[in-house]
């Protein structure tokens, strides 16, 4: 969905959303649950544009998406693949939160010459669980990730443009901060290796 309005002569603004649940199409048999794999995505977006003469404008945007399923990983040394079944004996999962805000400025120079300038920030957090080997067994063994992004960047152009030649100049410059934390943990029990009993 998306919606525009015009509040005066100079400024206009706009909201869209989208959103998808679905119970998805992955069955687990070990955990006796149907919608497995069941998803539910959001995006929010707004903008305000201001244009306070004809050759300089703003334009603000922001948005957010949070995004929250389950997994559609199964085996198919285990199962059929036609039938779309999973058999981990643990809850997979996948998350991701973001929001991203933007300024865009446009300022015409002259007629040939304009100076472009983006702004941006990214927010990001990111985590997973997923049973180690998608099968019954395995007691508690898994693989997880954890991960964050923080993003400044600033893009800074002065276009120059005329019916025979156009080209660009600028500047960018991005700062990132980041993490990303992978765990895991996988059970291997020494008498299926073969260890001596005297040993365990």
């Amino acid at each position: 969905g998306t919606v525009n309005f015009v509040l005066s002569y100079t400024v206009a603004v706009r909201f869209s959303c989208d959103y998808l649940l679905t119970d998805g199409f992955i069955s687990n048999a070990t955990l006796g649950i149907d919608d497995f794999d069941a998803r539910e995505n959001y995006t929010l977006r707004a903008k305000l544009l201001w244009a306070p003469t004809e050759d300089l404008d703003f334009t603000l945007g922001f948005q957010a998406l949070q995004s929250d399923r389950g997994q559609n990983l199964t085996r198919f040394d285990l199962t059929d693949p036609g039938d779309r079944t999973a058999l981990g004996n643990l809850v997979d999962r996948e998350n991701l939160d973001g929001q991203l805000a933007t300024l865009h400025a446009n300022w015409s120079l002259t007629d040939n010459i304009t100076l472009r300038s983006i702004t941006s920030y990214l927010n990001t957090d990111y985590d997973r669980f997923d049973d180690d080997d998608q099968g019954p067994g395995g007691d508690n063994a898994f693989r997880g990730r954890e991960a964050f992004d923080r993003n400044w960047a600033e893009e800074l152009r002065l276009d120059y443009e005329t019916e025979t030649l156009s080209g660009t100049v600028g500047l960018y410059y991005i700062d990132i901060e980041g993490e990303n934390n992978t765990t895991g943990l996988v059970n291997i029990q020494p008498a299926l290796l073969g260890v001596p009993d005297i040993l365990l």
